[in-house]
């Protein structure tokens, strides 16, 4: 059995599409912290470095978010405590 050559349009199509993650890869090791520009990672290890940072920055915002002093949580936990004295009088 042969195989049935590309036809010129299959290849202009796959050329673009390999250019395009090409651009996409490069485009995303430059956002990556520590970049050096003279240095070249393989698509493994931009992917590998993006998940790391991305793992990172969200238990960072976990962090923040269980950090944040929101004044309306402390009233709602006064009215708690409020509710409480008023239920055990009772």
């Amino acid at each position: 059995m042969t195989k049935k050559k590309p036809s010129p349009q299959n290849r202009i199509w796959e050329k673009e599409r390999r250019e395009r993650l090409n651009k996409t890869f490069d485009d995303l090791q430059r956002l990556l912290p520590e970049h050096e520009p003279a240095s070249t990672l393989s698509k493994v290890e931009i992917l590998q470095r993006a998940i790391e940072h991305i793992n990172k920055l969200q238990k960072k915002i976990k962090t923040l978010v269980e950090e944040c002093h929101d004044p309306l949580k402390d009233h709602v936990k006064e009215q708690e405590v409020r509710l409480k004295r008023l239920l055990v009088r009772n």
